[in-house]
């Protein structure tokens, strides 16, 4: 055994002669980093005999201290603990007579191997970008849910809200259902047929509270909400005037698709010129 150890110590020697410093690290917040860590512990294989380390030897680039790439430039040896700038190389011969006389751990990979600390840093940049792109594709992923709500769903819930104002005083005539397809028409740019409407206006319910109307603004967007605010407002606006019954179920709308006042106001007034447009027949 001490023959094998003597071998160390020589081949260890050697390599003290031919030891490359470590470079200082920078005072900058760019540039390359060397680093030293700590893999295990080298007792007596120093120069003269003392105890030493080994250590993984990588070099790092940052920017701002956060690196974006790291190069492992394999083991060395240290006699300061794996502090300081200096070291002294290990070939493999070495390494493996080290390994041989139990100075080294036998399960040490000939290669050293990234920590998770070490690529943590050493890719830091790299790892915060590769986040905030996920971030940023299940945002869109998100609007991109949002924005496949259909318009054909969009507009059969805008022609139950539309119903819905037309039911409120009760009863239902021909001009309510001229109405509704008027109203149809000028904001989906297509007509309805009698059918269409008697079958819409047959399901819509008699609302006295804005929780029933809790399902025409789920899934939808805030511009899905205010068309389906404005069916409904021109269907109450067509006759000239919003009556009380009207009043109080745009409240409810108002409420469930969380439309504020102002907004309501402003399509009301958006409606000036097309109420004084006679509303046409709904076809058969």
């Amino acid at each position: 055994m001490k023959s094998l150890i003597s071998l160390i110590a020589l081949v260890l020697g050697l390599t003290v002669m031919t030891a490359t410093p470590a470079a200082a690290r920078p005072s900058v917040p760019y540039g390359t980093q060397h680093n030293l860590d700590f893999v295990a512990n080298m007792e007596g294989a120093g120069p003269g005999g003392q105890d030493a380390a080994l250590c993984h030897y990588t070099v790092r680039s940052h920017l701002a201290f956060l690196g974006y790439w790291v190069r492992s430039k394999g083991y060395v040896m240290s006699t300061t603990g794996c502090e300081g700038n200096s070291f002294y190389n290990i070939d493999a011969q070495a390494f493996a007579a080290a390994q041989a006389a139990g100075i080294l751990p036998a399960d040490l990979p000939a290669t050293p191997r990234l920590s998770a600390q070490q690529a943590m840093i050493g890719f830091g940049w790299l790892i915060l970008l590769g986040i905030a792109g996920v971030f940023k594709v299940l945002q869109l992923l998100m609007r991109g849910r949002k924005r496949a709500t259909p318009r054909s769903a969009v507009a059969a819930k805008m022609l139950s809200a539309m119903c819905i104002v037309a039911k409120s005083d009760g009863h239902i005539d021909g001009e309510e259902e001229k109405a509704i397809n008027f109203a149809y028409e000028k904001i989906m740019g297509k007509s309805l047929t009698s059918m269409e409407i008697r079958t819409a206006l047959a399901k819509a319910p008699f609302v006295t509270d804005p929780r029933q109307l809790e399902d025409l603004g789920a899934g939808t967007r805030e511009s899905d909400r205010q068309t389906i605010m404005r069916g409904a407002l021109l269907v109450a606006c067509s006759d000239g005037e919003i009556h009380d019954a009207e009043h109080r179920v745009i409240g409810h709308l108002a409420q469930a698709l969380v439309i504020p006042a102002p907004q309501i106001m402003s399509m009301v007034r958006d409606f000036a010129g097309l109420l004084r447009t006679p509303v046409a027949a709904a076809p058969a």
